[in-house]
């Protein structure tokens, strides 16, 4: 990880170790070795915006999420999606997003 990127996450972790709901409850060491994991390959603070999705999603509060900037890269917003997907699903046990289509997709009024 490069500096730049190693000093934006650290920043970022930093920011929800001091102001997370549940921060009392939170293995922080282990958060920030897993952010970390997930960055590993950052070169710029923009690449650490899929470990800083999986982070919040790591704070119990089902309400923390990062809003990435408008131009972020689709590749980077993808990465954050899947991780975010990935989490929900442990955290429920199964896929929360069918692939399915809507059945109500073809009406176009509420009945």
């Amino acid at each position: 990880m490069s500096a730049a990127a190693s000093d934006y996450l650290k920043h970022a972790l930093d920011l929800m170790h001091q102001h997370a709901l549940h921060r009392k409850e939170i293995d922080w060491p282990q958060l920030r070795r897993a952010a970390t994991a997930h960055a590993m390959d950052a070169q710029t603070p923009a690449e650490t915006y899929p470990a800083i999705t999986y982070a919040c999603l790591q704070l119990k509060d089902h309400s923390s999420h990062l809003e990435e900037p408008h131009g972020t890269p689709i590749a980077i917003l993808n990465q954050s999606s899947n991780i975010g997907m990935l989490a929900a699903k442990e955290a429920h046990g199964r896929k929360l997003i069918s692939d399915e289509p809507s059945p109500f997709a073809d009406r176009s009024s509420i009945v």
